[in-house]
């Protein structure tokens, strides 16, 4: 079958916020593969994608912010425009369907003319599990909501926090797990250095995932 191409200048266009899982091999996926990937899978998928101009077309993607390598997330946000209007559940299906099982596409939301949820993005949402003995916990969160106690870079430390929200999901006897949320700006090489300084350790045992955007 011969794929048409619908160039970003054809006036109807009607715009979706994809919502997708990246877990187990997916998160060793860098930005550049994942955008590869999905954006293969979409143009197998037969449905009627935007594409840009110029001599290498391609779909005309918006992703939401990168994580790193070995990085899981449990919802992503991709923004893409179609030239027909279709069910949600029809869009999903043809995409899980040319999607590896690690990537696998959970809702989309039709969205208004010039409007951008990814653009309009303010905090992320996260979950860490670290290897820390019990006696070592409450030093942990001790610092967390008294940051000045911080080792280093006391001030800028104490900025940072000053926007996270943390909270306990469990506590036990090898390793402690967190709920917190950070600003949508800041990197993640960051988040995990504020992490080191606070844990005042080699900060090696330790597992991440990206549970949502707003």
């Amino acid at each position: 079958m011969t794929e048409k191409l619908f160039t970003a200048k054809e006036k109807k266009k009607f715009h979706y916020c994809l919502y997708y899982q990246k877990l187990r091999e997916a998160r060793w996926l860098s930005h550049l593969d994942l955008g590869r990937t999905l954006s293969q899978a979409l143009r197998r998928s037969q449905l009627p994608i935007v594409y840009s101009q110029g001599y290498n077309p391609h779909p005309k993607l918006s992703y939401s912010p990168a994580l790193p390598v070995g990085v899981a997330s449990i919802t992503e946000m991709l923004e893409l425009s179609l030239t027909k209007k279709l069910k949600p559940e029809k869009i999903i299906n043809s995409l899980n369907q040319q999607l590896p099982p690690s990537l696998k596409a959970l809702k989309i939301e039709l969205l208004g003319d010039g409007k951008s949820k990814i653009a309009n993005l303010k905090r992320s949402f996260y979950l860490i599990k670290i290897d820390l003995p019990k006696q070592e916990q409450q030093s942990l969160l001790e610092k967390f909501f008294s940051p000045a106690s911080g080792r280093q870079n006391k001030s800028e430390l104490t900025d940072i926090l000053k926007n996270w929200q943390v909270e306990i999901r469990h506590s036990g006897k090898n390793n402690i797990w967190l709920d917190f949320c950070t600003p949508i700006n800041l990197k993640y090489a960051k988040i995990i250095e504020v992490f080191r300084q606070l844990a005042d350790k080699s900060f090696s045992g330790w597992k991440i995932w990206r549970l949502k955007l707003e």
